[in-house]
């Protein structure tokens, strides 16, 4: 099963197939009891949680609704149940669903790989045309591009502030997209 971690030039094909993918030793539809927990380093949209605050110090934390600290162990036994993301500190993160991993996100230092993208039209000559695209635009002015491949379930964001990609999922449906 590929690593797209290993290779992130795996990340720029549409004709992926996600359930033949893996992301950092992580496959696709890995089930939560057979998830290294022991990397993660982050937990994001846990229900559990009410407050989530951070610092350079302890990093994350977490309070339930009376203010009570939760356990690590118990904010990722509630994501993995609830639909819930937990990121590891390469900068990657996996989306579970009915206690499996149903999608895995690239973001931020992890992306570096294509630091050498510079403008939207190199974008699409290195990631290629998509089934749908949007601009991304906030009070009339352009931020950026959505972009969607339907068979490989990638969804590709480029910023065109920063004029680089600043996230790469796989595993999500998009509907809300218009024809590319």
């Amino acid at each position: 099963m590929p690593d797209i971690f290993d290779n992130l030039q795996f990340l720029k094909s549409s004709d992926l197939r996600i359930e033949e993918l893996s992301l950092c030793g992580v496959p696709y539809g890995c089930d939560a009891k057979s998830f290294p927990i022991d990397k993660v380093c982050e937990v994001s949209l846990a229900p559990i949680v009410k407050s989530s605050p951070w610092s350079r110090e302890l990093g994350a934390s977490y309070q339930d609704a009376s203010g009570r600290d939760l356990p690590l162990p118990d904010v990722i036994a509630n994501a993995t149940e609830h639909s819930g993301v937990l990121h590891f500190p390469e900068k990657v993160s996996f989306g579970f669903e009915n206690g499996r991993v149903r999608s895995f996100a690239l973001y931020g230092t992890s992306l570096r790989l294509f630091g050498y993208i510079k403008s939207y039209a190199q974008f699409l000559q290195e990631f290629g045309a998509s089934d749908a695209s949007a601009p991304k635009e906030a009070f009339g002015a352009l931020m950026g591009y959505e972009h969607y491949y339907k068979k490989c379930q990638k969804f590709v964001e480029w910023d065109e502030m920063g004029k680089k990609i600043v996230v790469i999922n796989f595993g999500i449906v998009r509907r809300d997209l218009g024809a590319a």
